[in-house]
């Protein structure tokens, strides 16, 4: 069939998912976790499945609420499956970039509202992101998600150790099993299934489907069909354009003047990276040369300037005359313009980790907050690399060594990540 969303011809590649979709809404309808009533959980499109890039990037965004004063969990289950092909011209087998894993991740519920996993900050949305696989690739990615509200839980966190994919919120690896008391029949299907084809270099293909479709789905099925209508503006518009086209910073009323933003950072900010657009160096010439030497030469030697560019945003010495109060004032507009696109955010993402004196290598766990769900933030042993995806060198210097792998989860919250790191670190200079 043609899909709504690409020229891609996909056959009978949605008929099993769409068959275990109406299978399992059907039991959520008339269950919740501990009994025959009809579950207080509901799932509200928040933006339908958005093309990010060429090669499989999507994103989807839904948000949970309780209808009843209740107390207890939210849990999803989530599988991440592909099924990623060479193309007929490619010289070898490309490298999955999005994962195939298992595991489970959970939400507070306290009197009726919803909570990011065990803190006290409100649950917003969350957050499919599939990454682009490579040029030469072809195939089918999937994020299947089965999500209920079990009314009383008690959740042990002992047993929730956590997963790189979900940081941000409790969540248990395959590896010990279903959480006590959670069963796939008492679940609503939560879905992002992605078809692409990059064979033809110029003209790349691609598709998706989202479950739920209509704008709110309820327990009780009382939404009406139909996927959510208009996706957003082009995504790298906000990323894009200066801040101070988009906001003008007010001091609050009766306080003293804001300090000033020194001369060229705004311009600094504007130019600094959407992290997760952008290509490494040595992954573009490895994607590009299914295209002949001559262009894989002529995308590297891009890619190298553009980096280039980007280490001295990094390492500017504008920065150091940026004091934190005109600091947050300048994220919190960007914040505000980005509007929720991820790639405008991923900016500030960046922004944080250099403002800040992050340090660099691993750090205690425990000693890390996470205010997001960005897949690839290294960790080993307990420990986490909080400066990821920059590295510093033995002078200082910063450069973008890690590659976007795809985002899961709860909506980044850069703002409170700001807040956090100026008590935690202070700042670099």
């Amino acid at each position: 069939m043609k899909t709504a969303r690409g020229s891609i011809e996909v056959v009978g590649t949605w008929l099993p998912r769409i068959s275990w979709l109406v299978v399992s809404l059907a039991l959520c309808l008339t269950w919740d976790g501990f009994g025959a009533t009809l579950s207080p959980l509901m799932m509200s499109v928040v933006e339908p499945p958005t093309k990010t890039g060429d090669c499989g990037g999507y994103e989807f965004k839904v948000h949970f609420s309780i209808t009843q004063h209740l107390n207890g969990w939210i849990i999803q289950h989530i599988r991440f499956k592909n099924d990623i092909a060479p193309c007929p011209q490619s010289s070898g087998t490309p490298a999955p970039v999005n994962p195939q894993m298992e595991y489970w991740e959970a939400w507070r519920v306290q009197a009726g509202q919803v909570f990011i996993g065990d803190s006290t900050d409100l649950h917003e949305e969350d957050v499919f992101r599939t990454a682009d696989e490579a040029d030469d690739a072809q195939g089918h990615i999937s994020i299947e998600g089965g999500v209920g509200f079990f009314d009383g839980y008690s959740l042990d966190e002992s047993e929730w150790p956590g997963v790189p994919e979900a940081l941000s919120l409790p969540a248990r690896p395959s590896s010990l099993g279903p959480p006590p008391g959670f069963l796939d029949s008492f679940t609503v299907p939560h879905t992002l299934t992605v078809a692409f084809s990059c064979c033809d270099y110029f003209n790349p293909q691609s598709s998706a489907l989202g479950f739920p479709l209509s704008t709110t789905l309820a327990a009780a099925g009382e939404a009406s069909a139909g996927e959510a209508a208009s996706p957003r503006a082009s995504a790298s518009a906000p990323s894009s354009a200066p801040t101070s086209a988009l906001v003008e910073p007010v001091p609050p009323a009766g306080g003293s003047p804001l300090p000033p933003v020194p001369p060229g950072v705004q311009t600094l900010l504007d130019r600094m990276p959407a992290w997760t657009l952008r290509k490494l160096p040595h992954v573009v010439r490895e994607k590009s040369l299914v295209l002949g030497a001559a262009r894989a030469a002529e995308a590297t030697l891009k890619a190298s300037l553009e980096a280039t560019l980007v280490r001295s945003v990094l390492n500017s010495p504008l920065w150091r005359d940026l004091k934190p109060v005109a600091a947050r004032v300048l994220i919190a507009a960007y914040v505000l313009a980005a509007r929720g696109n991820l790639d405008a955010l991923s900016k500030i993402y960046l922004f944080n980790r250099l403002y800040f004196k992050v340090p660099p290598g691993f750090i205690p766990r425990k000693d890390a907050k996470v205010f997001g769900g960005w897949r690839g933030v290294p960790l080993m042993d307990g420990t986490i690399n909080v400066l990821w995806p920059l590295t510093q060198d033995l002078d200082g210097h910063l450069s973008l060594t890690g590659q976007f792998k795809g985002y899961f989860g709860e909506k980044y919250r850069p703002l409170e990540e700001f807040d956090y790191f100026l008590e935690k670190f202070g700042t670099r200079y």
